[in-house]
């Protein structure tokens, strides 16, 4: 093809290509300088012809890429071979510069090569600018734990962001796991809400957004924020479904670690109000009390053996001794003397009570003690430790009628993660534990979050204030322990108490 430039008569088609053309057409020498140039390049670099007639083509490139280029020219110089896809840059007039994807050619012409290149500038900044951009998505993923994914329904197959393989714990070498494989995963009440809501998704288009509790795809529980929107074809079909899954584990720990602190402090409120009371009507109750409880006394005396109206004299006085016990209870809210914790042994404790035990469950109860071997230390107060194990064997004694057996265990526990069990989390950390279990009636789920509350009992009126379990509580706070409780209606109780070793 003869690409030189006629500089008189009728302009020749090539020469209007040349002219036209929106890339940069050249052809130059292998002296280093331009013969003919079309006026894309005035356009993209900001000089005249007749500048860049003037020094060496070289000149207008990029320090870094010159000696890219000259290599490039001796080739072109020392053979025939075209040259492709060659990427430079070259300075405009106003210092900016511009990126060229070259093509050259020899000429048959001694001494000549011809070029075509096409400005690629703005393509490489937008490949810049995405490439930062999706740098900085990612790293927003990360800090956010927020995995994307995308899903096709037909085929069930994904594709996952890298965080998504991060929050589940998935090997990034691996392929996304299939929505029926996904779906393992998903606790049963999970699994329910992401069928009804995706499958509503999937029939109208409606997108969904949900809290879930998963497994990590290493068994480890987790919470996530799963977001799910459908993609539509032109008949309004679902052909896609895309969506987000963010780690919101911490977030709901936070939520359930407020909720526990709102009830503490709405037990101690209640406990608050407790003490005030008492503190205001204890001793007028106590007066009371006596009063009534002397004046019983005198006329059971007063009657004779066998007057059928004593039995009425002893309800009067068995009822003074109930409220008599019903005011100590209140004071010890009112006035609680501060405690005298110290290191105990566990095992030793409960070993002195076997006979206080015996005494207090009375004929059809055995108490079976099960000590754990080794046992650490704990430190607490021994008077409100014997207070704590006393309520805990009335309270079995009192769901088994008939009587039976209450079990006493006790362990070394070392806790390598936070315990989700009882009012509050209990934290990782070495403790011992001890369980009081029995195999009596057992408490209703409905009604077992609230049995630490003061006054709240599930005994029968009369047989029982409310406050032997608040005090259980209250007490094994003051040592930093923690209590949980186990139990179903016909199955038993089972009341666990973690108390941090000491050192």
């Amino acid at each position: 093809m003869d690409l030189k430039m006629r500089r008189g008569g009728e302009e020749t088609p090539y020469e209007r290509l040349f002219v036209l053309s929106p890339h940069l057409c050249c052809v130059a020498g292998f002296d280093g300088f331009f013969k003919e140039l079309n006026p894309a390049w005035e356009k993209a670099l900001g000089y005249t012809r007749e500048e860049l007639f003037a020094k060496p083509w070289l000149e207008f490139v990029h320090p870094e890429d010159r000696p890219a280029a000259a290599a490039l020219r001796g080739r072109l110089d020392g053979g025939k071979t075209p040259a492709s896809g060659f990427e430079t840059r070259f300075l405009c007039k106003d210092g900016s510069c511009r990126r060229l994807l070259w093509h050259f050619a020899r000429l048959p012409e001694d001494g000549l090569f011809c070029g075509a290149a096409a400005d690629i500038t703005e393509q490489r900044r937008a490949g810049e600018l995405l490439a930062r951009s999706e740098a900085r998505l990612k790293e927003t993923q990360s800090l956010a734990l927020l995995g994307s994914w995308s899903w096709d329904p037909a085929a069930d197959t994904a594709l996952w962001s890298e965080e998504l393989y991060a929050i589940l714990r998935r090997d990034p070498s691996l392929p996304p796991l299939s929505f029926a494989e996904l779906q393992t995963l998903f606790t049963p009440e999970s699994r329910a809400l992401i069928l009804e809501h995706g499958g509503r998704t999937l029939a109208t288009g409606e997108p969904y957004r949900l809290e879930l509790e998963q497994l990590r795809c290493d068994g480890e529980p987790i919470w996530v924020l799963a977001c799910g929107k459908a993609e539509l074809d032109a008949s309004g079909r679902v052909v896609r479904m895309h969506g987000t899954t963010q780690d919101i584990t911490a977030r709901k720990i936070a939520e359930r670690e407020k909720a526990a602190l709102e009830d503490r402090l709405l037990q101690a409120q209640k406990i608050e109000l407790v003490g005030r009371l008492a503190g205001g009507l204890a001793h007028d109750f106590n007066n009371l009390l006596s009063n009534i409880s002397g004046h019983a006394e005198y006329l059971k005396a007063a009657l004779p053996a066998g007057d059928p109206r004593r039995e009425d004299v002893e309800a009067i006085m068995e009822a003074g001794n109930s409220g008599a016990a019903l005011t100590r209870q209140l004071l010890a809210f009112s006035r609680p003397q501060a405690p005298a914790p110290r290191p105990l042994d566990l095992n030793a404790v409960l070993d002195g009570m076997r006979g206080t035990l015996r005494r207090l469950l009375g004929d059809g109860f055995e108490a079976v003690f099960t000590p754990g071997p080794g046992l650490a230390p704990v430190k607490a107060d021994p008077s409100q430790l014997e207070q704590v194990v006393m309520n805990l064997a009335l309270n079995a004694r009192d769901s088994m009628p008939g009587g039976g057996r209450i079990f006493f265990e006790t362990w070394n526990v070392l806790l390598e993660k936070e315990l989700l069990e009882g009012p509050r989390a209990v934290p990782a950390g070495r403790y011992v534990r001890l369980a009081v279990t029995d195999k009596g009636c057992g408490v209703d789920a409905a009604v077992l979050p609230r049995i630490f509350e003061p006054f709240f009992t599930t005994k029968a009126s009369g047989k029982g204030t409310g406050l032997g379990l608040a005090i259980v509580q209250w007490i094994i706070g003051q040592s930093n322990g923690h209590i949980s409780v186990r139990s179903a209606p016909g199955e038993g109780t089972s009341f666990r108490i973690y108390l941090p070793q000491a050192e």
